[in-house]
């Protein structure tokens, strides 16, 4: 413990280190409060539609924002991010839900208003942290993330349209004043040859970028099918899905957020997965076990943890070899793109047996493993050997000082 603790803390002696953190925070406590909000006030029996619609705006504003606005100022391009936030969450309020159109149309906005400038605030993490400290940064996002979502789900939930309309918009608009303590000389006097921002073409030819991206919509597939499949088919273990797997994922967060500064991404990525494969294998043969459903609860916690670390937030960024906005467009379109497919798909994805799910989502992880053997670590390996020869001398100054007391 006292080793992460020093670890934390000396990340979070960088005060922009400080105002990313938080940026993404409230970006992304404030897509899941959106989804709440989308759930609660939907027409009846339109929210897969409605969330379908937001999944959906998110990956294409995404991927749009990077084409339109590739030389655009970030910190303007970050203020525009918010105050379109806050506007989007202001224009439910008056919506009348009961008109369709209207309702599809703000969903869309509220979508667009995250995605459009979201992969120039990961991009923006690049700039302020060194490749050492970015899987702690990336474990305390969603720490704060996974840990806070809860509570706020309790506040707003008893709300009304309107309140919930003021409540998204508010905390959406607090992190507006965070974008004054970034200096302009992160975007300004950066070298021109950093700068340059890829083509896309030039993404999807990057090696190293489609052997991970494989993986991870492969990945996303597998969760954001079984997740439908077990809520629907677990309901007598649904407190371990729905209460063990989030607090393992926030808490996992953390700790592989360390292990992979250490240890590198690729071994961590390559063993979870494997993990997550043998979880799912016990499940379908021990389907009624609440012990199988324990383990299972925390593998998968603590492969969402790894996956969103890695994939949402710290590798795209290592990959790309100039500006990675691109990168981070491209790089999170798996996510959403399974998300909405699991929800038009849910109708036909509850006849699967439940057996036969788990040994599919199973032997696809196991495949999943196969573009990971081929490709690169992102974290160089002289950092990883630094880092262990620093741990080795500290460990015999230790034992020197235990041996000359004595």
């Amino acid at each position: 413990m006292r080793f992460l603790s020093l670890n934390y803390r000396s990340v979070l002696q960088n005060k922009e280190s400080v105002v990313v953190v938080l940026l993404l925070f409230n970006a992304f406590s404030w897509y899941y409060l959106c989804r709440l909000a989308i759930n609660k006030f939907g027409l009846p029996g339109c929210e897969y539609y409605l969330n379908t619609t937001y999944l959906i705006s998110i990956m294409v504003s995404a991927i749009a924002g990077a084409v339109l606005f590739r030389s655009f100022e970030g910190l303007k391009a970050l203020k525009i991010w918010i105050l379109l936030g806050v506007f989007a969450s202001l224009l439910i309020i008056p919506l009348p839900w009961w008109q369709s159109w209207k309702t599809f149309a703000s969903i869309s906005l509220l979508g667009t208003s995250l995605g459009f400038f979201m992969p120039f605030c990961l991009d923006l993490l690049i700039k302020v942290t060194t490749i050492k400290n970015r899987g702690k940064i990336g474990g305390i996002i969603l720490f704060a993330t996974f840990s806070s979502v809860f509570f706020l789900y309790r506040s707003v939930s008893p709300l009304d349209p309107m309140l919930t309309g003021f409540s998204l918009a508010l905390w959406r608009f607090w992190s507006l004043p965070l974008i004054f303590l970034v200096r302009e000389k992160h975007f300004s006097e950066a070298d021109a040859a950093a700068e340059k921002v890829q083509k896309f073409t030039s993404v999807l030819r990057n090696r190293t970028f489609l052997l991970y991206f494989m993986a991870w919509l492969m990945f996303s597939f597998i969760e954001s099918f079984q997740t439908v499949i077990v809520s629907e088919k677990a309901a007598e273990f649904a407190f371990f899905v729905k209460t063990v797997e989030p607090y393992v994922a926030g808490f996992s967060a953390v700790v592989v957020g360390v292990i992979l500064d250490y240890v590198g991404r690729k071994r961590v990525l390559v063993f979870i997965f494997v993990f997550l494969g043998m979880a799912y294998a016990v499940l379908g043969l021990f389907p009624y076990s609440w012990v199988s459903w324990f383990f299972y609860s925390v593998a998968d916690g603590t492969a969402t943890g790894l996956a969103f670390v890695l994939f949402m937030i710290v590798i795209w960024g290592e990959i790309s070899t100039g500006k990675s906005v691109n990168f981070y467009a491209i790089g999170e379109v798996p996510f959403f793109f399974a998300e909405s497919l699991s929800l038009v798909l849910k109708p036909f994805l509850v006849l699967i047996p439940q057996s036969s799910s788990f040994s599919l989502a199973s032997f696809f992880l196991f495949i999943a493993v196969i573009p990971l053997v081929f490709a690169p670590e992102t974290l160089p390996e002289r950092i990883i050997r630094e880092r262990e020869l620093r741990n080795y001398i500290e460990r015999a100054k230790r034992i020197k000082e235990k041996f000359t007391k004595s």
